[in-house]
């Protein structure tokens, strides 16, 4: 089968660089949920697409949240990116997190800044957790676990800076103190930095835009090796489920990372932030770890533009470490409104060439 090659830099769509770990008091169970296959995300690192069909195995997915039943043929053809700037976003999101759930609203704020957007997130509140309602106070201290680093994306939307870092950890410092030395070290900056992206940029626009167009209904991606040998089985596979009655694409995204590669990641994570910390690199940590994490990402979008209407991420995981076994599920579902005064009369952002 034909394969295409396209060179992707460190934070792009699907290079695995370590993300998504809250440092909380399940440090590591949080960084399984983000830890990503490769352990350096070098810069060099490439994708090779390989395109199948396969309606069978479409019907049989369960993972995500679309009914497949209901769409439409299948999307095949280019992903654009073209987001407008200078208006907001309303933005409702679920977030199911260790058996909690917490029901949020913010807004995204679009600037534009040159031929960039100014990503932000404004006005965040989280409404309530596991079904109750909260006051005042708890609302601003539950929010703190969900608030983002602005973000600044090119015009083929990939995020190329991330800001307001420092800022971000003194919140989350001031609200657990006993963190304060950890939120003070580069590799956590990092994780929220690369969680910022992967599970919510990427996830919304990004992602979709740096894979750039869908061949065949179903198309397999490979992670090449810093070495340049030959990729072995898919590292994820891209999925055109169908489209809605409104023109909308339905896509999805998979990827299974196991074993060895899981606790490799794993191990850079805790050894950079050991580092960090002053602590010696222990090799051995994580000699007895097994695992697997499955990642399924949904959204239905516009192609032409992928301004999404709403979005899907499921992670499970499955570990067993020190003779312990745990099992995780994390998903956030959100739900995006365009039709906002301000978005409707913005003009769009230029697309990529």
């Amino acid at each position: 089968m034909p394969q295409v090659e396209r060179s992707l830099p460190c934070e792009s769509a699907f290079v695995r660089t370590c993300i998504g770990r809250r440092m909380t008091g399940a440090l590591v169970v949080a960084a399984l949920l983000g830890a990503c296959g490769d352990s350096g995300g070098a810069a060099d690192t490439a994708d090779t697409r390989t395109s199948t069909s396969s309606e069978a195995h479409l019907s049989g997915m369960t993972a995500g949240s679309i009914d497949t039943a209901a769409l439409g043929a299948p999307y095949l053809g280019p992903l654009t990116f073209s987001w407008p700037a200078d208006c907001e976003v309303d933005v409702a999101e679920s977030v199911l997190r260790k058996d909690v759930r917490a029901e949020l609203s913010y807004k995204l704020g679009l600037v534009a800044e040159g031929d960039h957007i100014v990503v932000s997130y404004r006005d965040m509140e989280v409404l309530e957790v596991a079904g109750r309602s909260l006051s005042d106070k708890e609302r601003r201290d539950a929010a703190v676990p969900f608030l983002l680093p602005e973000m600044v994306v090119d015009a083929a939307g990939e995020v190329i800076e991330v800001r307001g870092m420092d800022a971000l950890i003194d919140q989350i410092a001031d609200l657990d103190p006993s963190l304060r030395d950890v939120a003070s070290s580069p590799t956590f900056a990092q994780t929220i930095e690369s969680s910022a992206i992967s599970k919510y940029w990427n996830v919304w626009a990004g992602g979709w835009a740096m894979w750039g167009s869908f061949e065949e209904t179903e198309e397999e991606g490979y992670y090449e090796a810093a070495d340049g040998s030959a990729p072995g089985s898919p590292d994820f596979t891209m999925y055109s489920l169908g489209t809605t009655e409104s023109a909308r694409a339905v896509l999805r995204r998979e990827e299974i990372l196991a074993g060895p590669q899981l606790a490799e990641a794993l191990g850079v994570v805790m050894g950079s932030l050991g580092e960090d910390l002053g602590k010696p690199p222990d090799t051995d940590a994580f000699a007895g770890f097994d695992g697997e994490r499955v990642t399924t990402t949904e959204v239905v979008t516009d192609p032409a533009t992928l301004r999404p209407d709403s979005t899907h991420l499921r992670i499970d995981l499955e570990a067993t470490f020190e003779g312990e076994t745990q099992s995780v599920v994390e998903e956030r579902t959100a739900v995006f409104d365009w039709s906002s005064s301000t978005c409707a009369a913005a003009k769009p952002s230029a697309p990529a060439p």
